[in-house]
């Protein structure tokens, strides 16, 4: 008698502990999805967005590296203010733009010349802040069974694979942005294959979420291959950024759109 109380005992602790496990611990789903809606409703942060396209078209390959350094504020307001250092490098030249948003205003440092222009004259040229936010969405639960987690020093990892129906359908604002903020991205139909996804969070916030894709389109005809790397990296994600701007920017003259884009007929 006095052996079945202890089996029944011992049963009855495992049972228990499992149940506590269960319920106490959350899913890769959780941990990840829970993470990324806590930094996307982040209303000020700073983040570095290094991204690069390899485009091969007409036989020649071109590598087109981006570094955007942000910080913004009120982002979760209808004025954000925001901070954006950009380097680009392409055909063995470098370009270097700093931009400071304010209100309907961006006001900008290029090649040594101050000017200012309305942001929404700009078209989505250079909105970095913007890219990254249509880049950082979260999977639907389901996705999460066919995808490679791993858990090491506090920081959960999810690795997706997806299909080009996929692709379109979670990331559809982030390729379209991405012609219109580098002005060398994709025009008319894409082809994408090889998307692969790979989130990291820690702390109950992304620390990096990471794109990779291969696509194809034409341009005027031609057909251009790309392969593209896009990481987003947070720092002190949940911690308050104070946004600085630039000495002088009072003063910044109003661009004339024509100058830089030329006359449309």
């Amino acid at each position: 008698m006095k052996t079945k109380i202890i089996s029944f005992v011992l049963v009855l602790c495992i049972l228990c502990a499992a149940l506590l496990t269960g319920c106490g611990q959350e899913s890769p789903y959780q941990v990840v999805d829970g993470a990324i809606k806590k930094t996307s409703a982040l209303d000020s942060a700073e983040l570095t967005m290094d991204m690069t396209m390899g485009m091969v078209m007409d036989g020649s390959t071109i590598s087109v590296p981006i570094t955007a350094e942000i910080k913004g504020k009120g982002l979760q307001t209808e004025s954000p203010v925001v901070d954006m250092d950009m380097t680009m490098s392409m055909l063995g030249q470098k370009m270097t733009i700093s931009m400071y948003q304010e209100g309907e205003w961006a006001y900008m440092s290029m090649m040594g010349v101050n000017y200012k222009a309305k942001v929404s004259d700009l078209g989505g040229q250079y909105d970095y802040a913007q890219n990254a936010n249509d880049m950082v969405k979260p999977l639907p639960e389901e996705f999460y069974k066919d995808a490679d987690i791993a858990e090491k020093d506090g920081t959960t990892t999810a690795v997706f694979k997806l299909d080009e129906k996929a692709f379109n359908k979670y990331y559809s604002d982030f390729l379209s942005g991405l012609n219109e903020t580098t002005q060398t991205g994709p025009v008319g139909d894409v082809k994408i294959t090889n998307a692969v996804i790979t989130i990291a969070v820690k702390n109950g916030y992304v620390e990096t979420y990471g794109m990779a894709f291969k696509m194809e389109y034409q341009v005027e005809g031609e057909v251009v291959a790309a392969d593209v790397d896009v990481v987003v990296k947070y720092k002190n994600a949940g911690k308050a950024i104070e946004v600085t701007p630039p000495e002088g920017y009072e003063k910044y003259e109003e661009l004339d759109m024509s100058d830089l884009m030329g006359d449309i007929e």
